[in-house]
């Protein structure tokens, strides 16, 4: 009789299977003109992978990152020296369309092993990864650590064909452990896709875009305070309110640039702040990317505000570290100026 330890392994692989399975099951079904059968498909892989998650907690598979880096190098160097070269050898004495993929997966293994490596080496001394981003190659699945600037080296595919791989909080979305915070609409509860940067800690980098059109980031404001009024849109009544009284405060704080942030278009941005006098205020889009919503926790994952931001206050000093952060606990309320203006005056 097998043990529990070999019936959750044995659970594990079939639930992770069954997910990838109707994933692909999904995208047929969508194919063949069932839109509401590959949303059924697409809700049991999600369950599936509740369930394998639960199983792999379960075996306490999951250790420190670098525990996991080792594991991930393990597994992916055993893939290409030990598993896929008997199977590519018999695909192609077979002649058997599976030696493409198979040769393709041998390759893309030899590069995924050496980027956990290189991200060992980083854990190892407590440092990150440098923020160059993944582009993933749909075709073979060869990864690439910074934007591709050639065809692929495994497959041929062209530079532009990769796919710029999304921050993970996108990804990690729904997963049991991954963190959120639970605030409200109108009394009614909704999450976020995380939590605000630590205080004490480094601020995420992040491109924004300005009024002009023009990309901005953290570095565009070295050396001064910073104030980041977070909000859903700038075309509601708090979130006008809590810019005008930004705009109000800039001007008495020093070497401060007080920034108004949301998914609003570049133009509505502009025309609110001329409509409104605001001209102490940075106002910065995210029109080209959604990752400032991740890197940051405040991206809204359900309700009927999902995709926008959720109300919210970090200040960084001239150094980016954070020296204070406030998720306002309802959308409707504004933000604490008070203690944001307070510790923008000591920062």
């Amino acid at each position: 009789m097998a043990s529990t330890l070999e019936n959750l392994k044995t659970a594990f692989a079939g639930e992770s299977q069954a997910n990838r399975k109707y994933l692909a099951y999904a995208a047929r079904a969508l194919e063949d003109g069932f839109p509401e059968v590959a949303r059924l498909f697409c809700a049991a892989a999600g369950a599936e992978t509740v369930h394998a998650m639960g199983h792999l907690k379960s075996m306490a598979g999951v250790g420190s990152t670098r525990a996991n880096l080792e594991d991930a190098v393990s597994g992916e160097t055993y893939e290409f020296e030990k598993m896929y070269p008997p199977m590519l050898e018999l695909a192609r004495s077979e002649n058997h369309r599976a030696k493409t993929m198979f040769e393709f997966a041998l390759k893309a293994e030899q590069v995924h092993a050496a980027l956990y490596k290189r991200a060992l080496d980083a854990v190892s001394a407590d440092r990150d990864l440098e923020g160059k981003g993944f582009y993933l190659c749909p075709f073979c699945g060869h990864i690439e650590f910074g934007k591709p600037d050639a065809k692929c080296p495994i497959c041929g595919a062209a530079a532009e064909k990769y796919r710029a791989v999304a921050h993970a909080a996108s990804h990690l979305q729904g997963v049991r452990g991954s963190k959120g915070s639970t605030i409200t609409l109108k009394g009614n509860a909704i999450h976020t896709i995380g939590e605000l940067p630590a205080v004490g800690t480094k601020a995420p980098d992040f491109t924004l875009t300005g009024s002009t059109l023009g990309d901005v980031t953290l570095a565009s404001f070295a050396g001064k305070k910073k104030l980041l009024n977070i909000v859903p849109s700038l075309d509601t009544g708090v979130c006008a309110a809590s810019a005008r009284r930004f705009n109000l405060e800039a001007a008495k704080v020093r070497d401060t640039v007080i920034l108004v942030i949301s998914r609003d278009l570049p133009f509505a941005q502009k025309r609110f702040c001329e409509a409104e006098g605001i001209a102490a205020v940075v106002p910065l889009s995210e029109l080209r990317s959604a990752d400032f919503g991740l890197s940051y926790g405040t991206r809204i994952v359900d309700g009927p505000l999902e995709g926008l931001n959720a109300r919210a206050v970090v200040v960084l000093d001239r150094n980016d570290t954070v020296v204070h952060t406030e998720l306002v606990p309802e959308i409707a309320q504004e933000p604490n100026y008070e203690q944001a203006l307070a510790a923008l005056a000591v920062g």
